[in-house]
């Protein structure tokens, strides 16, 4: 393909009707702006995309168009906690725990009645699981065993078992689980011996009862 100039710029030489031409009005009066070329072959964009979005690779000999940017958030996201104690706990027993308040829940997915989070629409995906559960139970020396669950659907995918002595105990548990749009999660935990005064005790800070979830990006 041969190449000419005019006062037009560029023409294709097998088709004068193509034509490139530079616009240069935008420069500042005075300055002189460069182009440098790299050493390879090189493509242009067309558009000037909108706002949020950011500048894509099509892939080898496709030139790169705007897409709309990746979220850039780890929602929907949860730390939730108990507002009262549970007592009256039969020992071995599994007990959803009841985790009625919210310290924040950025997607309203955390029903805090039936004490369990739901996967919003549209947000399927991996998320990290969290919860903290302490008891107080036995009595100074009293050796004790407890297990703490990640129920999904209904059913445990994920748990924890602990051994402790004394007054006061507990178990954590973290988990990555895939979720699908609809699936619920729901936490349980349970003490072989609650002979001190029988009860799963509450706090709204992490270092007590407290669960807490959020979806994770790239993966």
């Amino acid at each position: 393909m041969s190449i000419k100039y005019s006062d037009s710029g560029f023409l294709d030489g097998a088709d004068e009707t193509k034509k490139l031409s530079f616009d240069v009005s935008g420069v500042t009066t005075g300055t002189t702006r460069t182009i440098t070329m790299p050493d390879g072959d090189t493509k242009l964009y067309t558009g000037d995309g909108t706002s949020g979005q950011v500048l894509t690779s099509g892939g080898a000999g496709v030139a790169p168009t705007f897409q709309t940017a990746a979220s850039g958030d780890l929602t929907p996201s949860f730390q939730v906690y108990m507002s009262a104690n549970m007592g009256s706990l039969t020992p071995g027993t599994l007990y959803k725990i009841q985790f009625n308040s919210e310290d924040y829940d950025t997607d309203g997915a955390w029903d805090t009645t039936n004490y369990k989070f739901t996967v919003p629409s549209g947000e399927g995906g991996k998320y990290l699981l969290l919860c903290d559960a302490n008891s107080a139970d036995a009595g100074s020396g009293v050796t004790r065993y407890n297990q703490i669950h990640i129920y999904k659907n209904g059913s445990s995918v994920a748990k924890n078992y602990a051994h402790s002595a004394g007054h006061i105990g507990g178990n954590s548990i973290q988990r990555v689980l895939t979720l699908s749009v609809g699936d619920y999660i729901e936490f349980y935990f349970s003490v072989n011996d609650w002979s001190y005064n029988g009860t799963l005790n509450t706090s709204n800070n992490i270092s007590h009862t407290v669960a807490s979830g959020f979806k994770l990006l790239g993966v």
